[in-house]
């Protein structure tokens, strides 16, 4: 089980929450298929926003209307195997199959990122043990 406490909410953090989980499992060793890269999308009859901002999210008291909502994506982007999704609102099939592609599309550029970041923990933390 992981557990996440959400310090300061700038928007979109379950997928926030997603992508640190996994990194931090990666780093603690622990072995797993692939890293978990999260990824937001707010939508409305007109658009899509990709990571939107705490203000943007969709909030179902107040975006009550037909065609707003949200939806976000857990991809392990080595499989191309989705291994979260969760949507709110009320969102025609269209956009939302169009935000959750955009979605995917976001994982994929990140997962090099996370990689390497996990990659520099692990250099680190093998050149600080024949420091000692």
């Amino acid at each position: 089980n992981v557990y996440v406490t959400v310090l300061q909410n700038d928007g979109s953090p379950l997928a926030a929450s997603l992508t640190c989980a996994s990194v931090a499992l990666a780093n603690a060793g622990i072995e797993m298929y692939d890293l978990v890269v999260g990824c937001s999308a707010r939508i409305t009859p007109s658009e899509v926003f990709i990571d939107p901002t705490e203000s943007e999210d969709y909030k179902a008291e107040n975006d009550n209307e037909a065609g707003n909502g949200s939806v976000t994506l857990g991809l392990m982007p080595s499989l191309n195997q989705v291994s979260a999704i969760t949507s709110k609102g009320e969102v025609e099939f269209e956009l939302l199959n169009k935000g959750t592609k955009q979605c995917v599309d976001v994982c994929q550029k990140l997962y090099p990122v996370l990689q390497q970041a996990v990659a520099k923990a692990v250099e680190d933390r093998l050149s600080s043990d024949h420091v000692t």
